[in-house]
């Protein structure tokens, strides 16, 4: 009995670790350095800013 109740227990004690882990990796991802604000966009994010109208006009380059 006691040995079901040790599994049972370490069990959901995981699950809770692994949904709380989950939940703030959706919030903060620990894996990803964040985005310098400051530098230029390039490649693919230039063409998505440039899709959603998202660049500031001191960032455009003058090409």
């Amino acid at each position: 009995m006691l040995d079901m109740f040790g599994i049972m227990f370490s069990t959901i004690m995981m699950l809770v670790v692994i949904a709380r882990a989950a939940q703030l990796d959706s919030q903060s991802p620990w894996f990803e350095a964040p985005a310098d604000k400051t530098a230029p966009l390039t490649g693919l994010e230039k063409a998505r800013a440039n899709a959603a109208h998202m660049i500031p006009t001191w960032r455009k380059s003058r090409k």
